[in-house]
């Protein structure tokens, strides 16, 4: 049993989904005591029914639909506030079903690394029965734009050295207690890019951000929706980008997303969506300006 880990899992309904996340957290060692639900799905019906079917001892939180780094913060406080405050903090959506060793590994590791945060290798468990969706990610060298690295489903086995990202997929990640006392989710994103802006600010600060190969977790992934990717690249810009990486990368993004759908899947309704979040997000950007 892993005492010393608290897993937060957000849940957006994901019925009865969520349940089989949860049985594989608990299967993969996190006491039952530890492990926080935060349901944002604003529907008191299903509140009711995963306080009746969720597995006895998981903390069951509802609250508004403020956005995903609102949900893990909230769920991230409560572990910190446990008399017996955990010294790892694993942050979870509601489709993910780790393997049975994966936890442990991730656990091992950063004890080892001394790492503030490690990932797993992730599988699109639905996408032509399986294929590798996340091996961590970097940054594009000139535009600042975050990009997933990608290997063949399998060729993760033969790698043992974790490797050190960029940033990691929110999906699934192992965070160091001590980390999470310093930085917390930015709740301006409200979807997506929220734990790319979080890590990277834990390495600026002198952090490491650890890709596991050995640690596979499945997930079901359609991607960011474009208007959420358009939107945040804008605010993610303005924290971290220069002043040509402003500029460019938001129009960059939706051009590469408009070509693709017109080209490759034929649905050229994302592009008014990527267009309204090129417009909100230079919006916002303006409003928060730029973080030291």
């Amino acid at each position: 049993m892993l005492r010393d880990v608290g897993c937060v899992v957000v849940h957006h309904r994901n019925y009865p989904g969520v349940l089989t996340t949860l049985d594989a957290i608990l299967e993969g060692g996190v006491p039952a005591e530890q492990v926080v639900l935060v349901d944002n799905s604003e529907d008191p019906k299903l509140a009711a029914v995963l306080q009746e079917e969720i597995p006895t001892g998981i903390r069951l939180l509802t609250q508004a639909n403020l956005g995903y780094g609102h949900a893990a913060n909230t769920g991230i406080h409560v572990l910190q506030s446990d008399p017996l405050r955990p010294e790892y903090i694993l942050v979870s959506t509601h489709e993910t079903i780790p393997e049975s060793d994966a936890i442990s590994t991730m656990v091992q590791t950063l004890r080892v690394t001394g790492a503030d945060v490690v990932g797993p290798t992730l599988i699109d468990r639905e996408y032509r029965g399986g294929s590798v969706w996340s091996t961590g990610g970097e940054l594009s060298r000139f535009l600042n734009i975050p990009f997933h690295t990608r290997l063949e489903l399998g060729a993760e086995r033969y790698l043992w050295n974790p490797v050190e990202r960029a940033w990691l997929d929110g999906a699934f990640c192992l965070y160091s207690a001590d980390a999470l006392e310093s930085f917390a989710f930015s709740e301006q994103y409200f979807l997506y890019f929220e734990e790319v802006d979080l890590q990277i600010r834990i390495r600026r600060a002198g952090g490491k951000v650890i890709w596991v190969p050995s640690a596979r977790v499945t997930q079901t992934s359609s991607g960011t929706p474009a208007y959420y990717l358009t939107r945040n690249m804008c605010i993610f810009q303005s924290y971290h980008g220069n002043a040509a990486q402003r500029a460019l990368a938001p129009p960059y993004s939706l051009l590469r997303l408009a070509l693709g759908a017109i080209v490759r899947d034929k649905r050229t309704a994302l592009i008014p969506d990527a267009w309204r979040g090129l417009r909100d997000g230079r919006r916002l950007a303006k409003r928060f300006g730029k973080r030291g």
